[in-house]
């Protein structure tokens, strides 16, 4: 930002030159912005004595607040999203660490798809859980880094459209699955895509009142704000 405002003091520059500039910018404050969201959730998570918020909520109508967020990030790589959720899936959780969860999966999946790319969501039951996986057709993850994926302080790797990461969404999302009592594992192809899947406890449908939507811990939060 910094260098960007110097060039616009200066008044001597072309406006290819500043356009250049802007984008830099621009990928730089999405990179610091997606930083700190992680490192607040992070910080929150280890240092908060009453811990996680558990409720009922309809864990497919997050996913589609999740995909209407990043849609924007989509189109401008010209990728598609592929929502497969076709059954109803109440589980019991923290709304807050399950949507940081999805944000982190799906944002990673934009990431390393290539334009033209395809992401899809799916779900199934697995017994006491509800299983998500958020599938892409990107460049996949070499076996030899796999173990490293999930580990603290791992280096990010650069998007296909130079979009740089923080390195600890990953880690993130393993710890909000395990805290929520749930399991995060993935698998990978190189060139082919990959498959992120994590569980949460499911809640039977007739036992699922009173629920606490998505939409009323939006309205929610709208109030403590306002």
């Amino acid at each position: 930002m910094y260098s960007l405002l110097t060039l616009l003091n200066l008044g001597s520059s072309s406006p290819q030159r500043l356009a250049e500039h802007s984008v830099r910018v621009s990928r730089a404050l999405d990179a610091t912005l997606h930083l700190l969201d992680n490192l607040l959730n992070w910080s929150m998570a280890q240092i908060r004595n009453e811990g996680m918020k558990p409720k009922v909520f309809a864990l497919d109508d997050l996913v589609e607040e999740c995909l209407t967020l990043l849609l924007n990030d989509a189109e401008r790589k010209e990728l598609m999203f592929q929502n497969h959720l076709t059954t109803r899936c109440f589980v019991r959780a923290d709304v807050d660490m399950t949507r940081l969860i999805l944000r982190n999966l799906i944002g990673n999946a934009i990431k390393f798809t290539p334009s033209g790319g395809c992401i899809s969501i799916a779900n199934r039951r697995e017994g006491a859980f509800w299983e998500i996986a958020v599938a892409d057709t990107g460049v996949g993850i070499p076996k030899a880094d796999w173990d490293k994926v999930l580990g603290i302080g791992v280096r990010s790797t650069l998007g296909t459209d130079r979009e740089r990461g923080t390195g600890l969404g990953l880690r993130l999302c393993k710890d909000f699955v395990e805290m929520n009592g749930g399991k995060l594992s993935f698998t990978s192809e190189l060139k082919t895509g990959s498959v992120f899947r994590f569980t949460l406890p499911a809640v039977a449908k007739e036992a699922h009142l009173p629920i606490t939507s998505v939409q009323d811990e939006a309205e929610d939060a709208s109030v403590a704000a306002g």
